[in-house]
C-alpha cells in the first residue's frame, strides 16, 4: 500500500467519546505529510543521482575495457614488432652469412688464380733465364772463338 502526502492530509478519524484533540491530530498529520513530502524528494533526488552514478560507473567500466582492448592490442603489436625484428634479424645475419661464404669463395678463386700466375710466371722466368744464359753462353763462345783466331792483320 502507497501513501502519498496528500492520503495523509485527507485522511479523516472517526470521532470517538474521549477522542484525540482534531486540531492536534491536523497539526501533526501535517507534519507527518510535510516529512514525508521531504523524503519522497529525497528518495526522487538519491535516485537520480544512484543513476548518474550508474551510468558513470558503466562509462568508466566502458573505458577500462576500452584500456584493456588497447593494452591488448599494444601488447601483441609489440610481440608481433619483436617477432618480426627477430626474422628481420635472422634474414640479415643469414644474407651475410652468404655474402660472406661467397666473398671467402671468391677470395679462395682469386689466390688459386694468383697462385697459377705466380707459377707461369715463374716458369717464365726460368725460360727466360734459360734463353738469356745460352745467349750469355753463345756470345761468351764466340768471343771466345773470336779471341782464339789468329788476327788477319798479324
Amino acid at each position: 500500500m502507497n501513501i502519498t502526502p496528500l492520503d495523509i492530509r485527507k485522511h479523516t478519524f472517526k470521532k470517538a467519546g474521549r477522542g484525540f484533540d482534531a486540531e492536534e491530530v491536523s497539526h501533526f498529520l501535517e507534519m507527518v505529510a510535510a516529512e514525508y513530502e521531504a523524503l519522497i524528494r529525497e528518495n526522487s533526488h538519491l535516485k537520480e543521482k544512484l543513476a548518474d552514478l550508474d551510468r558513470q560507473i558503466a562509462d568508466y567500466r566502458q573505458m577500462e575495457k576500452t584500456l584493456r582492448d588497447t593494452l591488448v592490442s599494444a601488447q601483441m603489436t609489440a610481440e608481433e614488432t619483436k617477432r618480426q625484428a627477430v626474422k628481420e634479424a635472422e634474414l640479415i645475419l643469414k644474407d651475410a652469412e652468404l655474402n660472406a661464404e661467397q666473398l671467402q669463395a671468391d677470395a679462395k678463386q682469386q689466390v688459386k688464380t694468383l697462385k697459377l700466375e705466380i707459377e707461369r710466371l715463374k716458369k717464365h722466368k726460368e725460360t727466360f733465364l734459360i734463353k738469356q744464359r745460352a745467349l750469355l753462353e753463345s756470345h761468351l763462345k764466340m768471343l771466345s772463338i773470336e779471341e782464339s783466331s789468329p788476327s788477319p792483320d798479324h
